[in-house]
């Protein structure tokens, strides 16, 4: 495992994890299903790409030895 750190130019790699993890919140907060059904990766990306202008943001990702992200931190 590595960790591999930096800005909004990895936000991409994040996606399948972050979909995942929006669809699991909505399971299990059901009084908040429909915000998380109603928010894409896209909206949630543009909010982190606007935080990444100002450098309040960072992108942490622990990767396998096959570069796969297999969890993250922003």
């Amino acid at each position: 495992m590595r960790f591999i750190e930096g800005g909004a130019q990895l936000l991409d790699k994040i996606r399948p994890l972050w979909e995942k993890l929006n669809d699991l919140h909505a399971e299990k907060s059901p009084d908040f299903a429909e915000v998380f059904a109603k928010t894409s990766f896209l909206q949630r990306k543009a909010e982190l790409e606007h935080k990444a202008l100002t450098g309040q943001l960072l992108v942490i990702l622990a990767m396998t030895k096959i570069d796969e992200c297999v969890a993250y931190s922003v």
